[in-house]
């Protein structure tokens, strides 16, 4: 089996592609914080990556799985991380009786 060119040029445009993602979940874990995340948008983005993951699957395209695939779970780590922070946050806010603006 081998790899032609525009399978080379596929996988690298999705390894840069996916990790865009990387930058903001850095971002995130050094400050904490996810208020201007949208959950909105992370869902839809989720679905849209679902949509074309079912969509690689079916054509059977490898690069196309494995960078979808990449970007669910890095779309699904600054989900975690927003949830995690909002969670953390209102917990902290009651103990102290702090109000958010």
């Amino acid at each position: 089996m081998s790899i032609d060119y525009i399978s080379i040029i596929g996988i690298v445009g999705g390894i840069i592609t996916s990790a865009a993602g990387i930058p903001q979940i850095i971002k995130m874990i050094k400050s904490g914080q996810t208020n201007d995340l949208s959950w909105t948008m992370i869902n839809m983005w989720n679905i849209g990556l679902i949509i074309s993951l079912i969509y690689g699957i079916e054509i059977r395209k490898i690069p196309v799985i494995l960078n979808i695939t990449l970007s669910i779970i890095f779309t699904n780590i600054i989900a975690s991380l927003k949830f995690y922070n909002e969670i953390y946050r209102a917990d902290y806010n009651q103990v102290n009786n702090i109000e958010e603006l």
